[in-house]
């Protein structure tokens, strides 16, 4: 039941960083990028891309969400998940526990943002009343996550600190890494498409995405360190006991994504933001250079 219940919580956290990391970099990325290119093809192409990983992403959130609940209806009643099914103890568990309050929020979240896919513009911007509500959604059912977790479970005062050090951490850690597969589809559309409006796209996307690591990563840090003092406390728990060796795990693939982020923004954007088309051959490739040429 435990590694169910640890498999099927993964497979919920990571749909939901790439839902909401999809509408986030569609709306903060994308959107103003491709703002004087038109409706071309590859456009075209990648918008539908962003929208099939993101109703994708949705509708794996909606599944992994059921049968989370099934499991944890089970470990708490000490039933199968068979009398699980037929019996009371989801409705229970749904209406009395914290867990089912915070279950019940997400899936509506969820279907908020359903709801504006159904409805969305390639071009929205991200500062109109459709861009800024679907971003709140995006960031509520990556935030939510914590209530659900150690932040919401830490008592009185230090306990509004702890949650909201981990909704910040998890909003910025969706928007980053949830942005990636994203920003390697817009690269390589406009690779294809070798055009100029393409690469300017390509490039102030880059540009846009690099600005948007800076500021995760910043955020990733501080409520990092937060979350540490909270969860190991002293030097010795983190070294000396399981969590905090996992912790530490964590902290060094931090480090990790931190270094790929620095090799991009002190190397390849800039080669994206210069205006020499003839400098661009090493991220695009001589062809599409002199395309631009």
């Amino acid at each position: 039941m435990v590694d169910a219940l640890i498999a099927v919580r993964a497979m919920h956290v990571a749909a939901s960083v790439a839902a909401a990391g999809a509408l986030l970099f569609r709306l903060w990325v994308a959107a103003p990028a491709w703002h004087g290119v038109g409706t071309s093809a590859w456009r075209v192409r990648l918008d539908r891309q962003l929208n099939t990983i993101a109703w994708s992403s949705l509708a794996v959130v909606f599944v992994s969400a059921a049968v989370w609940l099934l499991l944890i209806a089970a470990e708490v009643s000490g039933q199968s998940l068979r009398d699980v099914l037929g019996g009371g103890a989801v409705t229970t568990l749904v209406a009395s526990t914290r867990f089912g309050h915070v279950w019940v929020a997400r899936i509506i979240i969820a279907l908020a943002l359903g709801v504006y896919l159904l409805r969305a513009k390639p071009d929205v911007s991200a500062l109109s009343p459709h861009g800024c509500a679907a971003a709140a959604l995006a960031a509520a059912l990556l935030g939510a996550l914590a209530l659900a977790g150690h932040g919401g479970a830490t008592p009185a005062a230090a306990g509004i600190v702890h949650l909201i050090a981990d909704m910040a951490h998890a909003i910025a850690a969706g928007a980053w890494v949830g942005g990636l597969l994203p920003l390697v589809l817009l690269l390589a559309a406009a690779r294809r498409a070798a055009d100029a409006p393409a690469l300017v796209a390509a490039r102030d996307a880059t540009r846009r995405f690099s600005n948007l690591g800076l500021v995760s990563v910043a955020a990733l840090l501080a409520t990092g360190i937060v979350n540490t003092i909270f969860l190991a406390g002293s030097v010795p728990a983190l070294l000396g006991t399981p969590y905090g060796q996992l912790l530490l795990l964590k902290i060094l693939l931090f480090l990790a994504m931190v270094a790929i982020a620095a090799v991009n923004r002190l190397k390849l954007t800039p080669q994206l933001l210069v205006h020499d088309p003839e400098k661009w051959v090493p991220v695009f490739g001589k062809d599409h250079a002199q395309t631009i040429g």
